[in-house]
């Protein structure tokens, strides 16, 4: 077992732990529909910080094959507001 995927897993669930008593207490001064965006946002900055990540570790460990099969900068961005446009159709 990868000792760095448990801590990960073990985060994860402590984060996900605390985000409901840290929502229900900014809900108060929030108005819910705020508070989801936010929520979202931060998920969607996560996300794409983990893809950059990933990305590179999957280059770096299969080298030109996934040079030839990974998207470029300009094919994601592209795809990316085709999704915010228009959904995951």
């Amino acid at each position: 077992m990868n000792p760095a995927a448990v801590i990960y897993a073990l985060a994860a669930a402590a984060l996900f732990g605390i985000s409901t008593p840290a929502a229900k207490a900014l809900l108060g001064t929030i108005h819910p529909a705020v508070l989801a965006g936010l929520l979202y946002c931060g998920a969607g900055i996560g996300i794409a910080a983990l893809a950059a990540d990933v990305t590179e570790a999957a280059e770096r460990a299969l080298g030109q094959a996934a040079r030839d099969t990974t998207a470029t900068r300009s094919e994601n961005r592209v795809f990316m507001w085709k999704f915010l446009c228009f959904g995951a159709t």
